[in-house]
């Protein structure tokens, strides 16, 4: 059990909440997809530090953490919800520690660090992001939490219950993508040697791509196993027999998307 949610809770609500159909897959691609553009043009014609390329996903973070503290806070009253969501101390500290990690990433020029060029990178930064139009994939994936929390927010309205935000799955599905692949990316270096990590760290460029790549198939990958281990669980058979869900199955198997 955690924060008031048992383990089944989160199952059914996984089964019956999460959106496996192919219009919100569309969407999700279409929002990856500016997102991961913009990106790549930022790399290719600003030559953008490496740090630049984590905001996208430390933003999102960030986003979803404070979003919940501001709905448990004002249109969900659910007890389990509030009990993990009503956190400003952890979402202050969050942040601080993100802020604090960037500060560090962004100020690393050619390998060196100093305080002293904190200030200075974040304005590089703010100024980078307008520039490079990157800005607007912030705007996109506030766009895209919002149209994804929405459905969950008024299903709870109209049903009660335990309070189920599938964005916070989605992002337990994500984190445990990038052990997968960070676990991957170390069986690989252990097999190959270090010419691979020469190769990345050598020029800031080939550091860029290289987490460009990683993100992308972190996002991607997550996407895919969500997809799967949602259907796999709805076409198992694991919802009770006479649930209306398989009823409606049974009479226009193109309901599953």
């Amino acid at each position: 059990m955690a924060h008031g949610y048992t383990d089944g809770d989160i199952e059914r609500a996984f089964r019956h909440n999460v959106r496996s159909d192919w219009i919100s897959i569309l969407v999700r691609l279409v929002a990856l997809s500016v997102v991961f553009g913009l990106l790549g043009r930022a790399i290719l014609r600003f030559d953008p530090p490496a740090g630049f390329l984590l905001l996208p996903l430390v933003a999102e973070f960030l986003m979803i953490r404070w979003l919940a503290l501001l709905l448990s806070r004002t249109v969900i009253t659910c007890p389990a919800f509030g009990e993990a969501s009503n956190r400003p101390v952890a979402a202050v500290v969050w942040t601080m520690i993100w802020a604090l990690v960037l500060s560090i990433v962004l100020a690393v020029d050619q390998g060196d660090f100093s305080w002293s060029r904190v200030p200075a990178a974040w304005a590089e930064c703010w100024d980078l992001l307008l520039e490079s139009g990157l800005i607007w994939a912030f705007v996109i994936q506030i766009g895209d939490l919002v149209y994804r929390t929405a459905p969950d927010v008024l299903q709870w309205q109209r049903e009660g219950g335990k309070f189920f935000w599938n964005s916070v799955v989605e992002h337990g599905v994500r984190v445990a993508t990038i052990w997968i692949l960070l676990f991957i990316c170390f069986c690989l270096f252990v097999l190959f040697g270090e010419q691979h990590a020469d190769w990345i760290i050598e020029e800031r460029r080939n550091t860029a791509w290289s987490i460009f790549g990683f993100l992308i198939v972190v996002e991607f990958g997550a996407l895919v196993i969500g997809v799967m281990v949602h259907r796999d669980l709805v076409i198992g058979q694991q919802l009770p027999a006479d649930s209306a869900f398989h009823e409606l199955v049974r009479k226009d198997p193109s309901a599953l998307g």
